[in-house]
């Protein structure tokens, strides 16, 4: 599985562009989406796309976000699992912690 991430709206319609042209139909399962929140951070909501890589190979992905979010070589892409997209490199890092920090937190009872 690939994980991308976005924070907003541009970023959004592309991932979404992304499902309907490489997840449609049956592939679909093979597609998930969580949202969250992240409005004392400044983001607004956070997209996390789960992508199964078969799908979608590391060549088409690179072509793809080369015409929308900027360049990126194939083979980082295949070395990679998460990917921050986000053309602003500060935006990006600030995203990449964010998310690292959420995943990393505990669950405990007193939160469900």
């Amino acid at each position: 599985m690939r994980l991308l991430a976005t924070c907003e709206r541009r970023g959004t319609a592309f991932l979404a562009r992304l499902e309907q042209t490489y997840y449609a139909g049956e592939a679909h399962k093979d597609f998930e989406v969580v949202i969250l929140p992240a409005l004392r951070e400044g983001f607004g909501f956070i997209g996390l796309f789960l992508a199964k890589k078969s799908r979608l190979p590391a060549e088409r992905l690179q072509r793809e976000i080369e015409g929308k979010v900027g360049p990126v070589s194939a083979k980082e892409l295949r070395e990679r699992d998460v990917i921050f997209l986000h053309p602003g490199v500060e935006v990006a890092q600030a995203l990449a912690e964010f998310v690292v920090e959420f995943l990393r937190r505990r669950v405990r009872t007193e939160d469900n």
